[in-house]
């Protein structure tokens, strides 16, 4: 038997026409979801650039409503700034915009995001470093005793409080504190809230001491200074997959609207349930949260997604050269946050 060499093997020119097609295809199809692919992040960096712009400019129209708070205070009123992102920065700025335009004021930043928080440090630095009095007694009787003193001091006390609604301080205890401290004649307080449920704790007497004017002050900054202060750092993820430390997670989720919170727990639900390594490309991840009501049109959906990824808490990474959405987390850190964080209900 003769063995035949490759160039003599026949090939008809039908069978040859039907390599051709599979073989361009083939090769269609591995460009298309390689174009997805630098499509989508394109789409990302300018993103994220314009968010960046839209930042700067919300933040410069922030600072001209300094004199107007400044105003509510030299009055005797107490300023509360709420809104997305975070306003650490912004109310900084406020502080040094006050120093530099008065001295007639003492300031006290208390920062109400620490683990360790207690609204008592409050009034032991203001009776030992501001009055120069005793520290002694109960925080009943340190009030009083600093109620005395403001009322004949020339000199007024001015204190901000980051992060009101703070894990540490939202207790009935701390809150009330800080409403007598903001009752007391010569003391103002500025103060953020960062959870929309965070002023539900407040009674009708407390609201009657803190007398706020609220003013809306969405920066959109991450919670950098919160979350690192409070030993809950929120990892680079953009392009690697490092897990997102859990407490600087949950404070991400509480400052989330509902919608919000229930679209990350869709993504979150679909990774325990297939494996670290499951995601959900956009169409699909669109179309479950449309699904559920959770957005009325993709641009509401991508601006959804805008903030996750401002945040670090959602990345993008290739599975089976399909870009899929994924939360940089093992299983079992997810389902802590859900046990934890969610309602069964969500």
């Amino acid at each position: 038997m003769r063995t035949l060499q490759m160039d003599e093997i026949y090939v008809s020119d039908e069978e040859s026409e039907k390599n051709d097609y599979f073989n361009i295809q083939g090769d269609k199809e591995y460009n298309l979801n390689l174009s997805q692919s630098q499509q989508l992040r394109e789409v990302i960096i300018q993103s994220q650039q314009s968010v960046i712009n839209r930042r700067q400019q919300t933040l410069q129209h922030l600072n001209h409503q300094f004199e107007e708070w400044n105003i509510q205070l030299t009055m005797g009123n107490n300023v509360m700034v709420y809104g997305w992102g975070s306003k650490h920065q912004l109310l900084e700025n406020f502080v040094d915009y006050c120093q530099e335009n008065s001295d007639e004021h003492d300031w006290i930043v208390f920062n109400g995001y620490t683990p360790t928080a207690d609204t008592r440090q409050i009034l032991q630095i203001v009776l030992n470093q501001v009055l120069h009095i005793s520290a002694s007694g109960t925080p009943l009787e340190q009030l009083s005793r600093i109620r005395s003193a403001m009322a004949n001091r020339e000199r007024k006390l001015r204190l901000l409080v980051h992060s009101i609604d703070g894990r540490a301080i939202e207790n009935w205890a701390d809150q009330n504190r800080l409403s007598l401290l903001a009752a007391i004649t010569n003391l103002t307080v500025i103060a953020s809230i960062d959870h929309y449920q965070g002023m539900t704790g407040w009674d009708a007497e407390m609201l009657e001491g803190f007398r706020w004017v609220w003013y809306e002050a969405s920066t959109f900054e991450h919670y950098l200074q919160e979350t690192t202060d409070s030993d809950s750092v929120i990892h680079n993820t953009t392009t690697s997959d490092k897990d997102i430390h859990m407490n600087g997670l949950r404070y991400i989720l509480r400052s989330l609207t509902q919608n919000g919170r229930k679209i990350f727990h869709i993504l979150a639900q679909q990774q325990i349930e297939s494996g670290e390594e499951g995601g959900l490309p956009y169409s699909l991840f669109y179309q479950k949260c449309k699904e559920k009501f959770l957005v009325a049109n993709e641009a509401s959906f991508r601006s959804h997604l805008t903030e996750f990824f401002d945040h670090r808490v959602f990345v993008v990474r290739n599975d089976k050269d399909v870009p899929s959405y994924i939360i940089p987390m093992s299983s079992g850190q997810l389902q802590h946050v859900l046990d934890t964080e969610f309602e069964h209900k969500e």
